[in-house]
């Protein structure tokens, strides 16, 4: 892959990144390892992230036996 003059280059391979990164290969054959992890840290992730939503409200009885209290009956 030829870079054009606009284009990002690795500084590994000094190939073109790409949009998307894209896998260079070196001279070698091999593939250029900085290519590698760029192509990689663009990848989204695999795990859920559990504090990316808000966590529900809990009633306050359950509140209270979380944090090891006894739960106070609601005064009427």
């Amino acid at each position: 892959m030829k870079a054009s003059h606009s284009e990002a280059i690795c500084m590994h391979c000094a190939q073109g990144i790409g949009n998307p990164p894209v896998l260079n290969s070196l001279p070698s054959g091999k593939p250029c390892r900085a290519c590698a992890d760029r192509v990689l840290d663009a990848q989204p992730g695999i795990f859920h992230a559990a504090w990316a939503e808000p966590l529900p409200k809990m009633p306050s009885a359950q509140l209270a036996l979380v944090k090891g209290e006894e739960a106070t009956k609601p005064s009427a």
